[in-house]
């Protein structure tokens, strides 16, 4: 017996296959989808408004860099403490960003699994999604006092919205601890001001 089928009538058998495919498909992609949307929205709108601290640049490692990074962690809750803005033209109550920290702040996770399938979500954010205000610091570190220096940039913007600078003792202890408090407050503060 030959089978004698019309190229038109398998195109048609194929189709319906695909049709009734995609239909047994559609709802589970369609929740899928819906699910991943509501988790990456509202991180992509939080670091849409964001501040950034970049890692830091320091000439000599070891403690310095906990050290900086502990001045900048309690900058950040000063700041978020503060009822009334420290100045007229601060209107820190009224926004309240995320600052993020290096190595301390994992705001968003590298995958995002939803239904056995892994999304590489934090590569993506910081590639489509800048913050809207990154601040990198440096931190030379001389005999007997170093200098400590933060440039503050805008998204998008050619030349830093601000840049901070103290002079700070390479030697550990209180005196340098106070300092670099008052660097990081000082460069948390006009980068609040820049958002």
């Amino acid at each position: 017996m030959i089978c004698s089928y019309d190229a038109q009538d398998v195109y048609e058998k194929v189709d319906r296959m695909l049709r009734y495919i995609v239909k047994i498909l559609e709802i589970p992609l369609l929740i899928i989808s819906s699910l991943l949307l509501a988790v990456i929205i509202p991180k992509f709108w939080r670091r849409w408004r964001s501040i950034e601290i970049a890692p830091f640049s320091i000439s000599d490692g070891g403690d310095a860099e906990r050290r900086l990074l502990f001045a900048f962690a309690r900058a950040r809750e000063a700041l978020l403490a503060i009822r009334r803005p420290p100045a007229r033209h601060l209107n820190l109550v009224d926004r309240p960003f995320l600052v993020s920290l290096p190595g301390l702040d994992a705001d968003v996770p590298d995958t995002i699994e939803v239904g056995g399938l892994s999304f590489p979500v934090g590569a993506l954010l910081r590639y489509l999604v800048p913050p809207k205000v990154r601040v990198s610091t440096n931190w030379r570190i001389g005999l007997p006092q170093g200098m400590a220096q933060a440039a503050i940039r805008r998204r998008w913007a050619r030349r830093p919205a601000g840049r901070t600078h103290l002079t700070v003792d390479s030697a550990a202890g209180n005196v340098q601890d106070h300092q670099l408090r008052r660097f990081a407050h000082d460069t948390l503060t006009r980068a609040w001001g820049a958002a």
